[in-house]
This record gives structure tokens, C-alpha cells and sequence, in this order.
């Protein structure tokens, strides 16, 4: 997948991403990974998970791995776990290519 990070001038938060690809794509993302840093999963208290909803995905990267990204970075690789629409795993999605707007 590739996917501009940019929706009505702002850069999408991680509600928005996890409702872009549950109309788009009709998957529900279960957890999202960059390299070994888990940035959100089904599985995290609804306190973290609420926390985290109104974060852009790049604020999110940058709190989960305590570090800004470099100016010279302009996408990310995301992994994700996804089910489909009867909540079976989908075993083979590919990575996120999410290009940011700098």
C-alpha cells in the first residue's frame, strides 16, 4: 500500500488511518508496527488506545520511539496485522509505504 499522509491540509491522525483502510480497504487493523516499535494494537489498554487515537501518525512514531525524525526522512514503512470484515486474520498484507507531507 502506498498512502499520502495528508487529508484536507492536515496529516491524518490514527483514527483516520484506521478508518481510511476499514472503508477503503475493508480491514481492520488489529496492530500497526514500525520495525520492532508496536505504535498501536488491539490488545493495549483503552486508556492507551484513546490517548493515542487523536496523535498524527508521525507524533505517534516520534512518542513511541522517543526520538524526532530526521528532517531528511519522507516516508514511513509500517507494518500491519489486519482482519477482514467476518474478523479472520489476513496473514500476507503488505507494508504501509506512508509518505510524509515536508
Amino acid at each position: 500500500f502506498e498512502l499520502d499522509s495528508v487529508i484536507n491540509s492536515k496529516e491524518m491522525n490514527l483514527r483516520q488511518f484506521l478508518d481510511y483502510f476499514k472503508e477503503k480497504h475493508r480491514l481492520e487493523i488489529t496492530m500497526i508496527a514500525r520495525g520492532i516499535k508496536i505504535l498501536y494494537a488491539f490488545f493495549m489498554s483503552p486508556k492507551k488506545q484513546k490517548e493515542r487515537m487523536n496523535l498524527t501518525i508521525t507524533e505517534l512514531v516520534e512518542m513511541v520511539s522517543k526520538k524526532k525524525l530526521e528532517a531528511h526522512v519522507t516516508c514511513l514503512q509500517l507494518e500491519l496485522c489486519c482482519d477482514d470484515e467476518e474478523g479472520e486474520d489476513i496473514e500476507d498484507v503488505p507494508c504501509v509505504k506512508y509518505h510524509l507531507c515536508r
